[in-house]
């Protein structure tokens, strides 16, 4: 079984925390589960090295955000640790010494 496989397969016995069925005797396991699969995409985006990619235009766009659960319809998750890598990337940049150099 591949990584992807394994985690679509978790994701369909394990609700998100926040889900209607996950009572208090589950709702550990439920949050271990969604902090093991975000740690797993946080790997998988440092091994890249990249947060974007280019569609056919060429314009720039961030792939997670076309993923489960926002699919390309705006952030469906309300402390999104995307936005923060993002964030986190882009102030590494900005105060870079070779930016620094062109301000």
């Amino acid at each position: 079984m591949k990584l992807n496989e394994a985690i679509e397969t978790l994701d369909a016995v394990i609700p998100p925390p926040d889900h209607s069925t996950v009572d208090l005797a589950h709702l550990q396991i439920a949050q271990a589960w969604q902090t093991v699969k975000e740690a797993l995409r946080l790997q998988r985006r440092e091994a890249t090295g990249r947060l974007t990619a280019r569609n056919e235009l060429g314009l720039p766009y961030f792939p997670e955000c076309f993923k489960k659960p926002c699919e390309g319809t705006g952030c469906q998750k309300e402390d999104c640790d995307f936005f923060t890598e993002v964030c986190k990337t882009l102030a590494e940049y900005e105060d870079s010494p070779a930016r620094k150099d062109d301000a």
